[in-house]
């Protein structure tokens, strides 16, 4: 089995935001844990425990998954470095980070989508205009 080889891996810890978590007691922290593979793949866990739990009892649940083999361009990859290492303070704002992460491999992935429909424009046209180039020669032989 290949080795997995991580570009970033980084476990957050972070107080919840809800109201009823104010009293210092029941305060509720959340961890994610992210990795992003080489391959581009991309896992998000979190697990949530209370102010006197010890956390690593409990175990991750995974909360995003991608597997679609698409890579990040290392400009992308850059922005979700950055988005991360600025460590979030509030699980609300980790989400959003989450949706941030989302888009940017749908985007990649529409932009790879264009490029194929653009490519496969591109050679239906190529192949027209050696139809149109093959009926000229036909034409200009006929002529001469």
């Amino acid at each position: 089995m290949d080795k997995i080889e991580i570009v970033f891996e980084k476990v957050l810890n972070l107080s919840r935001d809800d109201e009823t978590y104010k009293n210092y007691c029941n305060l509720e922290f959340n961890d994610f844990m992210i990795i992003i593979t080489k391959n581009s793949d991309i896992s998000i866990s979190s697990k949530s425990y209370k102010m006197f739990e010890y956390p690593s009892i409990k175990q991750y649940e995974e909360i995003l998954k991608i597997e679609d083999n698409i890579p990040i361009p290392e400009i992308y990859l850059n922005i979700i470095k950055q988005f991360l290492s600025k460590k979030p303070e509030r699980s609300k704002e980790m989400n959003e980070i989450i949706e941030i992460i989302k888009n940017i491999k749908e985007k990649i992935k529409n932009e790879i989508n264009d490029y194929n429909n653009l490519g496969k424009h591109i050679n239906i046209l190529e192949t027209e205009i050696s139809k149109m180039e093959t009926k000229i020669n036909m034409l200009e032989s006929v002529l001469k």
